[in-house]
């Protein structure tokens, strides 16, 4: 059975995360800021199995600690993201932010649109700038990540 939410339940859980994910982000920092091409599949893998997935499919559990099995994930993508850009690394920062996807009863979805899914003029929004950034040239050329991040 699940725990009931309370704010100081919700505290000792980020806390338990954070710690938890203490060395990837050690890690993730320094594989963001001088990895090339070759280091992005390693940290897109560390940003998406960073999520909890204990409570997939498992009985009642409130919303909040589903939408809070994120926030390894989350707290992954924000050090990576941050140590790109302090870098320069504008490939592994594209990698980052684009390439790690989301696993649940719905399938595969980018994490980022997930992570944005909280609010849905975000989303919208999140939705757009992707939408301009992947644009094909030419209806008939649709590139991967424009596939994967609008499922078409």
């Amino acid at each position: 059975m699940a725990q009931a939410f309370s704010e100081a339940e919700f505290l000792r859980r980020m806390k338990v995360y954070e710690a938890g994910t203490e060395v990837l982000r050690h890690m993730i920092v320094p594989l963001c800021e001088w990895g090339e091409t070759r280091h992005e599949p390693l940290a897109v893998m560390m940003i998406e199995l960073a999520s909890d997935y204990s409570l997939v499919g498992q009985g009642a559990y409130t919303e909040m600690w589903k939408q809070l099995r994120l926030y390894p994930s989350l707290l992954l993508l924000y050090t990576g993201g941050v140590a790109a850009l302090s870098a320069d690394n504008y490939e592994m920062f594209t990698a980052v932010l684009t390439r790690p996807g989301y696993h649940d009863h719905n399938g595969e979805q980018l994490l980022l649109l997930e992570l944005s899914a909280r609010s849905g003029a975000l989303r919208a929004d999140l939705r757009a700038f992707l939408s301009r950034l992947y644009k094909p040239p030419h209806p008939n050329m649709v590139s991967p990540a424009y596939q994967t991040i609008f499922n078409e």
